[in-house]
């Protein structure tokens, strides 16, 4: 029999107080440590699972050197006040098992009560479980971890602050998928961000750091001309547009200000300053949104825009 054990159980609080790991907030915790001068040790710790019925299980263990000849297994069984008899899990619910999990110096398994087990899970009445050591010979401790979860912590059964899904879980992880319609973005996981031009749907562009692309097209054809500025405010005429450049020429003698229909070359309103061969651009309407004016007649601008 085993000289001591030593064990510390732990039924996690609500999840809103917990930290969540890579997996998913656990709901059930337990680590476990057995040690003895094995002579045919044998040694259990158990979860009452009636309050937090936690219905998938990941066991992790690492055992020293010296023990040998032990299986590890987990199990589970019924009982109202205390625990009937327990029995193992059966194969058919069993993943991600470590090679010779339960005799091998070291492992990792994960049980599961879900439809995600597999196409041959079997559905199993849970309300205590435990780990359970046998047969070990040697000096020394097999210590780990068990953890569990309740069905719904990736959004599956929409408890845990899920998503309303459906009644047996999410996997893990938990894939978010989108339409698949044709002329719709791509769907998997994850899903891309699509937009719409009122009839057909489209994933957004970016480059390759992933800032979103901005693709204007215009009508194919160079627009702009030249004006005179003068000491008035004056617009550049009436033309459909996106985007409006004006460029003061080369030859100017002053500064040219650009601006609404406020713009001056002095006072409150004074717009933007332009001086001999500098320009400024600006996304409006319409050429006649844009105004300019010069401290001095004779002066010039050139000006273009998108439409």
């Amino acid at each position: 029999m085993l000289k001591r054990i030593l064990l510390t159980l732990a039924t996690l609080l609500p999840l809103a107080a917990q930290q969540t790991p890579p997996t998913g907030p656990i709901d059930c915790l337990m680590s476990f440590y057995f040690v003895d001068e094995f002579g045919s040790g044998n040694g259990t710790a158990q979860i009452d699972n009636r309050v937090t019925g936690c219905d998938q299980w990941t066991i992790v263990y690492q055992a020293d050197a010296a023990i040998s000849g032990y299986t590890l297994a987990f199990q589970y069984t019924t009982g109202i006040n205390v625990p009937g008899a327990f029995i193992a899990y059966p194969a058919t619910n069993v993943q991600n098992k470590s090679t010779s999990f339960g005799t091998a110096s070291s492992g990792l398994a994960t049980y599961c009560n879900l439809a995600t087990c597999g196409t041959s899970f079997v559905t199993i009445n849970t309300p205590w479980v435990r780990v359970s050591v046998a047969g070990a010979t040697g000096v020394g401790a097999v210590r780990g971890t068990l953890y569990g979860y309740r069905t719904g912590y990736t959004g599956g059964g929409g408890g845990n602050g899920g998503g309303g899904g459906g009644g047996t879980g999410c996997p893990n992880p938990c894939p978010v998928v989108g339409t698949a319609a044709a002329g719709s973005p791509p769907s998997g996981d994850p899903v891309q961000i699509g937009g719409s031009d009122g009839t057909d749907i489209r994933t957004i562009a970016t480059d390759t750091n992933g800032n979103t692309l901005e693709i204007e097209l215009g009508t194919g054809t160079f627009n702009g001309g030249q004006q005179a500025v003068t000491g008035s405010a004056a617009n550049l005429g009436s033309n459909a547009s996106k985007e409006v450049c004006v460029t003061a020429n080369v030859e100017n003698t002053a500064n040219v200000f650009v601006g609404n229909s406020s713009v001056a070359s002095s006072g409150g309103s004074i717009g933007f300053e332009l001086a001999p061969g500098l320009g400024v651009c600006s996304k409006v309407s319409n050429t006649n949104l844009v105004y300019v004016i010069a401290v001095t007649t004779g002066q010039t601008i050139s000006y273009t825009y998108r439409n």
